[in-house]
């Protein structure tokens, strides 16, 4: 995933970020705060959602979570508060620069993220917070989940004082604030549901307070909601900004061409299509419902083209949903570059292209992430590898054009 990422120079803390600005709707700012990563990741610290928030033209800001062994919720060591400083600068100085109003701020996240999007939607009394499955109580959950980072953000676990003012944090938001509308994904088959979603929802019906809690059947666990909020995120915001409502693209394709279908309902004023680009360069576009069974492209030299379905406003792009890439050669063919087994150390891997062009071909043979294998040009399409270790391997190739130009894909991952 491409993104550049900035440091902010906090009053207190330094911080790191992604902006990734709008094209054309410059009214909202899409605030994102990151989860827990897994013990397993090769990092601590990671963003979420970037790759997910691409489809919705708005102004976003990625937050990242580099506070303590495993993150502190964007709050600080020892109860300092020290991080939430920097982080409130880094997000007013934001605002004042993309111009945009605190009611048309938007704060996001899931889980740790979720909180910390409560937080400071709330606090700061920003114009909306759409989460899934935050801990509301965050003193109970690190002490219970994650004692490395209890120690880190209470300084003391022992201190009861201090414990239950990180129970009451995101509870105590609520004293000042009527205003900010909370919307929250969450299911009861989740095992945080009880303690920390459904004492929050029923204190804000209480208090009155304007939010809506989708408690979805389908998400069956608390990892489940990270999958079910992508599509949750992404819909409540164009619901917000457009007044529309997406459902799911089909899409399927061959060597013959391609077919997509979905059974969205667009306003008048909006224009649904199908686009084909060329890295981030628009080569074709078809109307939706001029779209066929096959396609050509025309296209003079092979190209990895991707094959997305967006709907427009006013010739300008709101929300844009990648369907596939496909390398696709100077005859028009789809090619599907296939990885298999032959036996259970060796594998083969095959180009498939279809070409009148003269070209050559290296590949690299990656095991469990690492090049162990480099095999230099050549006039072959295919090569086969013999496995002296288990691992998950793949292949990634390089096609060397007549210009000197080069195309750079890879295979699936294969289990050996």
């Amino acid at each position: 995933m491409n993104f550049t990422e900035s440091v902010y120079e906090g009053t207190t803390r330094e911080v790191k970020y992604v902006l990734e600005e709008a094209e054309h709707n410059t009214d909202y700012l899409v605030i994102v705060f990151s989860g827990f990563a897994s013990v397993k990741a090769a990092s601590p610290y990671r963003y979420n959602y970037i790759r997910t928030l691409r489809q919705v033209d708005a102004h976003k800001l990625f937050i990242l979570d580099e506070d303590g062994p495993r993150g502190s919720y964007y709050l600080g060591k020892a109860m300092s508060f020290d991080f939430e400083k920097s982080i409130i600068e880094l997000i007013e100085e934001t605002m004042n620069k993309l111009g945009v109003e605190h009611k048309n701020v938007i704060t996001a996240g899931t889980s740790k993220g979720g909180s910390a999007a409560l937080y400071y939607a709330l606090k700061y009394k920003l114009g909306r917070a759409i989460v899934g499955a935050p801990q509301t109580k965050i003193a109970n959950y690190v002490l219970s989940i994650n004692g490395e980072t209890a120690d880190y953000m209470l300084g003391d676990r022992t201190d009861k004082e201090k414990v239950i003012k990180l129970n009451r944090l995101i509870y105590d938001q609520l004293e000042h604030n009527q205003e900010t509308i909370l919307t929250i994904l969450g299911s009861e088959h989740d095992n945080q549901h009880k303690q920390h979603i459904a004492p929050f929802a029923e204190e804000l019906k209480e208090r009155n307070h304007p939010h809506t809690l989708i408690l979805d059947d389908d998400i069956k666990g608390h990892n489940d909601v990270a999958v079910y909020y992508p599509p949750f995120i992404v819909n409540e915001l164009l619901d917000i900004m457009y007044g529309l409502k997406v459902t799911d693209v089909n899409y399927e394709a061959d060597y013959e061409g391609f077919k997509v279908q979905t059974e969205t309902v667009i306003p008048e004023g909006y224009t649904e299509v199908i686009r084909f680009y060329d890295g981030d360069t628009l080569i074709n576009e078809i109307g939706y419902n001029d779209t066929r069974n096959t396609f050509k492209l025309d296209l003079e030299k092979i190209t990895f083209v991707t094959i997305s379905y967006a709907i427009l406003k006013e010739s300008n792009v709101i929300y844009r949903k990648d369907l596939a890439e496909h390398l696709i050669s100077d005859k028009n063919i789809i090619c599907e570059p296939v990885i298999e087994k032959v036996n259970d150390r060796k594998f083969k891997f095959d180009l498939n292209l279809q070409t009148n062009q003269n070209l050559q071909y290296a590949f690299y043979v990656y095991q469990n992430g690492k090049v162990i294998e480099k095999i230099m040009y050549q006039r072959k399409q295919t090569m086969t590898y013999r496995a002296k270790e288990e691992g998950k391997y793949l292949v990634k190739y390089f096609i060397l054009l007549p210009t000197k130009e080069k195309v750079i894909g890879k295979s699936d991952v294969i289990l050996i």
